[in-house]
C-alpha cells in the first residue's frame, strides 16, 4: 500500500466516521483498514536500503500508530473523554486545547486523547505517560494521540522511556525502547532533529525506510524526508564542568543583585549602581561559558555589550534542557529587570533580624511585589533558596540537641510578622518530623 493510498483511506474513513453510530459500522471500518495494513508487500530488492533498512518496514509503520489512535478516538461515544496521560507545568505559560476551549494549566491536569498542549515563551511542562515522560520547552506545540502516542508540531521535547511509546512528526516516527534518553526538535519548516544520547531509537522516514540509532548518535529527517545519520558534536551539550560554572554565575549575580537593592533601599545610589552593573555582567558572562570547550580551559572571549539579558536564557536553552536551570536562570532575568526598572520605589523600611537568609526571602518578597503575577512565580524560585539556606544551617548541626537549640535560637531574633510564618511553615515542610513538631509548638507560644 503506498501512501496515496494510505491518505485516501484516512479521507474516507474520518469523512465516514462522524455519522457512524453503530458498533457493527464501526468495526467494518476498523476491519477494513487493518486489513489493507497487513496485505504483504511486494517489492524489487534494493541492495543499499537492505543494508540499512528493515525491509519489512512500510509506509504504514509510520502511519499505523496515528491510524489506530484516529480509530479509537472516533470509536469511543461523543462527549467522553478518554484519559492519556499527564501533564505538570514547570514554570512559565502552559495551556491546553481541548474540545475547542482553552484551558490555562497551573497545576497536576490528567491529559485526553485530542488534546493540544502548547507550551509558552520561556515555558516548561512535563508530560508523563505509562511508557515514558517527556519534557516540552519554549514554545512547543504537542497533540496527544493517545495513550504512549504523541505528534510533535513544533518545538522541542526531551524525552526518557521506562517502556515503549511513539512521537510522530510530520516527517516520519520514532518508535521508543526501553530505557533511551533523547532530545527531539521539530524546526519552522518541519525538519526532524533527533539527538540520543543513551539505548536505542526505532526511526522511519516516509519512504519505508527505517534506521536504529544508538547512543551517541544524531539524526536529521530533512524537508524532503531524508534521513540523516551523524555523530553527536562535542559541544552540543553543556559538560557537567560548564553546568557548575553557570550554577556559580547565578549565585553570584544573585547575591550582587541583593546586595545592590539593599544600598537603594538605603538611598545609596551609587553603590547600588556599581552592584547592580557587576551582577549584570556576571550574568551575561554565562555566555562566555557557553562559548568555551567543555572543560574550560579554552574561552572566547564575548562582548558583553552586545549581550542582553534575555539573550542568556535562549542561548542556554540550546545547550541544556534542565527545567531546574532554566527556571532559575529566568528568575534572576527578571530580577535583574525589576532592579533596573524599580529601584526608585525601593522604600520598604529594614526588617534586619540578624537571621541571614530570612532577611534575604524579606528582600526578595517585598521586590517581586513590583513584578506581574506570572513573574512573581519565579520569585519564589529564589527565596526557596533562602529557606534551604535556613534549613542546612540548622543541619549542619552535628546533634539533634544542637540541631533543636540553633533552631531555637534562630527563632527567638524573628518578630511575629505574617511573612515569618510564610517562611517558617515552608522550612517546617523541610525538617524531620521531630524538628518539625518542635518548630510547630515553638510558633504556637511565640505567634
Amino acid at each position: 500500500m503506498g501512501f496515496q493510498k494510505l491518505q485516501l483511506l484516512i479521507k474516507n474513513f474520518l469523512a465516514q466516521a462522524g455519522a457512524v453510530s453503530s458498533t457493527a459500522e464501526r468495526t467494518r471500518i476498523r476491519t477494513e483498514v487493518l486489513q489493507e495494513f497487513t496485505k504483504k508487500q511486494r517489492r524489487a530488492p534494493h541492495s543499499f536500503w537492505q543494508r540499512i533498512w528493515t525491509p519489512q518496514v512500510s509506509t504504514a509503520t509510520i502511519s499505523i500508530a496515528t491510524l489506530l489512535v484516529l480509530l479509537n478516538a472516533f470509536s469511543i461515544f461523543p462527549g467522553k473523554s478518554v484519559s492519556a496521560g499527564e501533564i505538570v507545568p514547570q514554570f512559565g505559560p502552559v495551556e491546553i486545547v481541548r474540545d475547542k476551549k482553552t484551558i490555562m494549566v497551573t497545576e497536576r491536569t490528567t491529559l485526553n486523547s485530542g488534546d493540544i498542549v502548547r507550551v509558552g515563551n520561556r515555558a516548561s511542562a512535563e508530560l508523563i505517560f505509562d511508557q515514558f515522560t517527556s519534557v516540552a520547552n519554549d514554545r512547543t506545540e504537542v497533540k496527544i494521540l493517545g495513550e504512549d502516542s504523541l505528534f510533535l508540531s513544533s518545538g522541542s521535547l526531551e524525552n526518557n522511556a521506562t517502556e515503549s511509546g511513539e512521537i510522530l512528526t510530520e516527517r516520519g516516527m520514532v518508535r521508543l525502547q526501553p530505557g533511551a534518553e533523547f532530545q527531539m526538535n521539530v524546526s519552522g519548516s518541519g525538519e526532524t532533529h533527533i539527538v540520543l544520547r543513551k539505548n536505542r531509537l526505532a526511526v522511519s522516514d516516509l519512504f519505508d525506510r527505517e534506521t536504529v540509532m544508538k547512543g551517541g548518535e544524531e539524526l536529521r529527517l530533512r524537508t524532503d524526508t531524508e534521513l540523516s545519520l551523524q555523530e553527536i558534536p562535542e559541544d552540543l551539550q553543556l559538560s557537567t564542568t560548564q553546568i557548575l560554572a553557570v550554577e556559580s554565575k547565578l549565585v553570584i549575580a544573585r547575591t550582587k543583585l541583593l546586595s545592590s537593592i539593599e544600598h537603594f533601599r538605603d538611598k545609596n545610589q551609587e553603590t547600588g549602581t556599581a552592584d547592580f552593573e557587576s551582577a549584570q555582567k556576571t550574568f551575561r558572562s554565562i555566555a562566555q561559558v557557553l562559548n568555551s570547550s567543555r572543560n574550560l580551559t579554552i574561552i572566547k572571549r564575548t562582548n558583553f555589550g552586545l549581550i542582553k539579558n534575555e539573550d542568556v536564557f535562549a542561548m542556554v536553552s540550546h545547550k541544556t534542557q534542565s527545567p531546574i536551570l532554566l527556571s532559575e536562570i529566568r528568575a534572576v532575568e527578571i530580577l535583574l529587570n525589576l532592579v533596573e526598572t524599580q529601584h526608585d520605589r525601593f522604600a520598604f523600611s529594614k526588617q534586619k533580624t540578624d537571621v541571614a537568609s530570612f532577611d534575604r526571602f524579606v528582600l526578595l518578597d517585598r521586590v517581586f511585589q513590583f513584578a506581574s503575577p506570572e513573574e512573581q512565580k519565579y520569585g519564589d524560585i529564589l527565596k526557596q533558596e533562602y529557606i534551604l539556606s535556613f534549613y542546612r544551617k540548622i543541619m549542619n548541626e552535628p546533634l539533634k540537641i544542637d540541631q533543636a537549640s540553633r533552631l531555637n535560637e534562630e527563632l527567638e531574633k524573628m518578630a511575629e510578622t505574617e511573612i515569618t510564618r510564610s517562611f517558617l511553615l515552608r522550612v517546617k515542610k523541610l525538617l524531620a518530623p521531630d524538628l518539625a513538631e518542635l518548630l510547630a509548638e515553638k510558633m504556637q507560644k511565640q505567634f
